[in-house]
């Protein structure tokens, strides 16, 4: 009997121990929430994208791109398409498909700096490959796997939130900066709104008709919140460990056909004591409040 007593003693702590191992909650990774994009001190690609909706060839140069982007570089390349230049110039002929204006100041800005002379073009990161820092897309592929190759890490990281709020028709956007090296004082901030899923027409030398009408244009370059050349972070050196928070917002004009629920913040920290090179980028959907 003692010994029948002794061994359900020893069952009911057995039972017991179990019933603790099942209620012990084991670390999990946060989820990072849908509106916010966190890099680390892995770089990130900032694509700038010269473009046009009269340019045969840029519909090519987009799948390659987005071909590449998805097999290999998925997260780790943002593009944002500039319509600037002859090819994006609307017709002024009345019966023409080409009558909606997608150029902006500051794709015309950037168009001119960079001196972009044919498209389909790019930079990546502002950083120079081969002969100049605008790249013909036919070495798109080998520029980006450079890059990356030469730079293992970034300086920075970038914790980046949006939202529209319909009943304000605005678009706010909130960006953290961590520096993770020293910098200097010559690091600026730009933040930028791009648009996904634009249907327009598209010349397309692989369509047939090769006028495309219900094309679909994405990373369309649509605003900046702080001009061309954005915000200076510092007047002077930046030491590792700085933090820096910026908040910008920006209210709809009437007539703004943008859709918001197809937009994305884009934000990066660049160099203009190097030629303007970008040290890291970051993106993330805008999250529509109702």
């Amino acid at each position: 009997m003692k010994m029948k007593s002794i061994l359900l003693l020893i069952l009911m702590i057995f039972i017991s121990l179990f019933s603790s191992c099942d209620e012990v909650q084991q670390p999990f990774e946060k989820n990072v929430n849908p509106d916010t994009n966190i890099t680390k001190d892995t770089p990130c690609i900032l694509l700038e994208e010269f473009t046009g909706y009269k340019c045969i060839n840029c519909p090519k140069a987009t799948r390659m791109l987005q071909e590449l982007i998805n097999n290999s570089y998925k997260d780790k390349v943002i593009v944002v398409a500039f319509h600037a230049g002859n090819f994006a110039k609307p017709d002024a002929d009345a019966e023409s498909h080409f009558q909606y204006d997608f150029r902006t100041d500051v794709g015309n800005e950037l168009n001119s700096f960079f001196s972009v002379t044919s498209n389909p073009s790019a930079t990546i990161n502002r950083t120079p490959y081969q002969s100049g820092i605008v790249v013909n897309w036919g070495n798109w592929a080998s520029a980006i796997q450079d890059y990356f190759e030469k730079n293992k890490t970034a300086p920075v990281k970038i914790n980046l939130t949006s939202d529209f709020n319909r009943d304000k028709n605005t678009l706010t956007a909130s960006v953290d900066l961590e520096y993770l090296q020293a910098e200097s004082a010559g690091n600026y901030l730009s933040v930028w709104v791009t648009e996904d899923g634009i249907k327009y027409w598209q010349l397309d030398r692989e369509a047939d008709p090769k006028e495309v009408e219900n094309y679909i244009h994405n990373h369309v370059f649509r605003h900046s919140f702080n001009g061309t050349w954005g915000d200076q972070i510092s007047t002077s050196e930046i030491p590792v460990g700085t933090k820096v928070s910026k908040n910008y917002s920006f209210t709809f004009y009437k007539s703004c056909d943008w859709k918001p629920e197809n937009l994305n913040i884009v934000a990066f920290v660049y160099d203009a004591n190097a030629g303007k090179k970008v040290l890291q980028a970051a993106e993330t959907k805008v999250i529509v409040k109702d």
